[in-house]
């Protein structure tokens, strides 16, 4: 049973003409989210067959900021990449606020279960969240995902319990947006939470 609590969001411009002008300049944020096997996850980001930036492998159930992959401008390719073969187990990696292969599966990509590649485009023209995720009990259980026109946006879960999570990777431009709260059992998050900005 999935349970939804649907929450409104409203990401306004507030920025003053000084802060616009800073926001050029922003770094891209990049984070990965984990499933099971994590130790089997890596990924590098390549431009003109080059690669600028890899990382992995990783934890299971763990989300990462990458603060070593600092992206201009431009076109580039990401490669998502499973050591076994069956892919991500619904592990991603978000980009600018875009998630990526959280589909990747034995069953597809490029090489099945092993590799399945992804173009992007980098142009900094939207704002990053400051979301911050709190766990209680059968973190396990608890997974969220902000949408807009029944889009999803940004999403994570699942999580370690009684945990705090930070830089998600959520960036996004002004507009409204919906919150929503699953729990994979049926049972509520316990106490649990998602702030973003804030609130």
């Amino acid at each position: 049973m999935i349970v939804t609590d649907a929450s409104q969001l409203a990401v306004e411009e507030e920025a003053t003409e000084e802060e616009a002008t800073a926001v050029e300049y922003v770094p891209i944020v990049i984070a990965v989210q984990t499933a099971s096997y994590g130790n089997e996850f890596s990924w590098e980001i390549t431009s003109s067959d080059e690669v600028v930036c890899s990382g992995g492998p990783y934890d299971s159930y763990a989300v990462y900021e990458v603060l070593v992959c600092d992206l201009d401008d431009g076109y580039y390719v990401l490669n998502c990449i499973d050591e076994f073969g069956d892919g991500w187990h619904g592990g991603h990696v978000t980009i600018d606020g875009n998630q990526y292969c959280g589909e990747f599966n034995k069953t597809n990509g490029d090489l099945p279960g092993a590799l399945m590649t992804k173009p992007f485009n980098v142009a900094r023209s939207s704002y990053p969240l400051d979301i911050v995720v709190e766990t209680m009990s059968y973190g396990n259980e608890f997974s969220w995902e902000i949408t807009s026109s029944d889009l999803v946006v940004c999403s994570g879960g699942p999580y370690e319990g009684n945990a705090i999570y930070d830089s998600v990777g959520c960036v996004i431009p002004d507009g409204d947006y919906t919150l929503n709260c699953i729990d994979s059992y049926g049972d509520g998050w316990h106490g649990g939470s998602v702030t973003i900005r804030g609130h």
